[in-house]
C-alpha cells in the first residue's frame, strides 16, 4: 500500500486524478445526504422543480462559457501572461452569462411554462441570473486549478460547497422549491469567494476587469470549436430535466434527477481521469501514448468495481431517498450505470482528438450522440423513464463505436 501511495503521489496524472476522484466521491456522499433531506422534507413536486431549476442553470452556463474553460486548461500552463488570460476569461464569461441567463428567463414562459417560479417572480429571476454568473466563474476556476495541476483546490472548493448546502437546506426548509435552489446559490457564492482567495494567495492572481484581445485571440479560436463540441456533449444531460418536467411532470423529473445524481458519480470517475490526462498531455504532448496507457489502467482499477457495485446495489441506494424513488428509478439507474463504460471510452478519446486537433470529428461525434439520446428520449419517454436509460446507453455506445472506428486517423 505504501508503494502504491508513493506511485500515486509521485505521478502528476495519478495525483490530480486522485484529487478529482476524491472530490467526486465526497460530492456524491454529501449529495446523497442533501437529496435525502430534500426528499424527506420537501414534496416530490418541490424536489422536481428545484432540481429542474438547478439543471437549467447548468444548461445556460454551457451556452455562456464559450468553451473558454477548456482553452484555459490547454494554454494557461505555458503562458507568460497568466493573469491577463484569467481576467479576460472571467470578464467575457460574466458578460455572456448575464446575457444568456436574461434570454433564458425572458423566453422561459414559452420554453417551459411549468417553471412559473422563475418567470412570474422578479426576485427568483435575479437569483437565477446571479447563480448562472457565479456558476460560470466556478467552472473557470476549476479549469484554472486543473491547468496548474493543483486539483487539491478543486477538492477544497467542492467540500465547502457541499457542506454548506446541507446546512442551508435546513435553514431554507420553509421556502419549498426555492429553498432547494437558494441553498445551492448561497453555497456556490461562498465557495467561489474562497477559491478566488486561494488563487490570489497561492498563484499570485490579481483581479482586473479587463479583456486583452491579444492574449485571448488564440485561446478563443481553440475554445469556440470546443465550445460547440462540449455543449453538444452536455446537452442531453442538461436538457433532460426540462424535457421530463414539460412532458411527464415534475414528479418524474424528481425520480430522474435522483437517478442521474447517482449515475453522475460514476460518470465523473472517467471524466476526472480524462481531464487530468488532458492537462498532463497538453503540458507535454510527447507523452500522449504513455498517458493514454496510464488513463486506461486507471479506468480499469476505479471504474469496473464502481459500475458493478451500482448495478447490483442501486435499488438499495435509492431506498435512501424513499421507497417511491427505488420503485420508479431502479431500472433506469442500471442502464445509466452500464453506459458509464462507453462514457469512459468517449471521455478519453475526445481528449485525444482535442490534442490531435481533430476538432471537426469531435463535433460530429458529439452531435451524433446528442441527437440520438435526445431523439430517442422524446420518443420513449411516454413509455416510461426506462426509455431514457436506453436512449442514454444507445447514444453513448454509438459514440464509442465511431471513436474506435476512426482512432487510426490523426491530424
Amino acid at each position: 500500500m505504501k508503494k502504491i501511495y508513493k506511485n500515486i503521489i509521485g505521478d502528476s496524472l495519478y495525483r490530480n486524478s486522485s484529487y478529482l476522484i476524491a472530490s467526486n466521491i465526497l460530492s456524491t456522499a454529501l449529495g446523497f445526504i442533501f437529496w435525502a433531506l430534500a426528499t424527506r422534507v420537501f414534496s416530490t413536486q418541490d424536489v422536481g422543480l428545484g432540481s429542474t431549476l438547478i439543471s437549467s442553470t447548468d444548461l445556460v452556463v454551457a451556452f455562456a462559457l464559450l468553451g473558454l474553460n477548456m482553452g484555459l486548461v490547454r494554454y494557461l500552463p505555458a503562458s507568460d501572461r497568466k493573469n491577463d488570460k484569467i481576467n479576460s476569461v472571467f470578464v467575457i464569461t460574466s458578460i455572456t452569462s448575464l446575457i444568456a441567463s436574461l434570454i433564458f428567463v425572458l423566453g422561459l414562459r414559452y420554453i417551459s411554462p411549468e417553471l412559473v417560479i422563475i418567470h412570474d417572480s422578479l426576485l427568483v429571476s435575479v437569483m437565477f441570473i446571479i447563480f448562472v454568473v457565479f456558476l460560470s466563474l466556478a467552472e473557470s476556476i476549476k479549469s484554472i486549478f486543473r491547468a496548474y495541476r493543483s486539483s487539491q483546490y478543486v477538492l477544497i472548493k467542492n467540500t465547502i460547497f457541499n457542506f454548506l448546502k446541507i446546512i442551508l437546506i435546513i435553514i431554507f426548509v420553509n421556502l419549498g422549491a426555492l429553498g432547494i435552489f437558494s441553498s445551492w446559490l448561497v453555497s456556490l457564492v461562498i465557495s467561489c469567494i474562497v477559491s478566488l482567495i486561494i488563487l490570489t494567495k497561492k498563484f499570485n492572481y490579481e483581479f482586473k476587469p479587463i479583456i486583452k484581445i491579444d492574449v485571448t485571440k488564440k485561446i478563443f479560436l481553440y475554445s469556440f470549436v470546443n465550445y460547440v463540441s462540449e455543449f453538444l456533449e452536455r446537452a442531453p444531460k442538461l436538457a433532460m430535466p426540462l424535457i421530463i418536467t414539460s412532458i411527464a411532470g415534475p414528479q418524474n423529473s424528481a425520480y430522474y434527477y435522483i437517478d442521474m445524481s447517482i449515475a453522475t458519480f460514476l460518470f465523473m470517475l472517467p471524466e476526472a481521469i480524462a481531464s487530468s490526462f488532458f492537462a498532463e498531455t497538453s503540458t507535454n504532448e510527447a507523452e500522449l501514448a504513455l498517458n493514454t496507457k496510464k488513463a486506461l489502467k486507471a479506468f480499469c482499477l476505479v471504474l469496473i468495481p464502481a459500475v458493478i457495485g451500482i448495478m447490483f446495489l442501486g435499488n438499495y441506494i435509492l431506498l435512501f431517498f424513499g421507497k417511491e424513488y427505488s420503485t420508479q428509478g431502479s431500472e433506469l439507474l442500471k442502464l445509466l450505470s452500464l453506459s458509464t463504460v462507453f462514457i469512459a471510452i468517449n471521455a478519453l478519446f475526445s481528449n485525444i482528438v482535442r490534442i490531435n486537433g481533430e476538432l471537426k470529428k469531435l463535433i460530429l461525434i458529439n452531435f451524433l450522440g446528442a441527437v440520438t439520446i435526445l431523439g430517442l428520449s422524446l420518443i420513449l419517454i411516454n413509455l416510461s423513464l426506462v426509455g431514457i436509460g436506453w436512449a442514454w446507453l444507445i447514444g453513448n455506445t454509438l459514440m464509442s463505436l465511431f471513436y474506435l472506428a476512426t482512432s487510426r486517423y490523426k491530424s
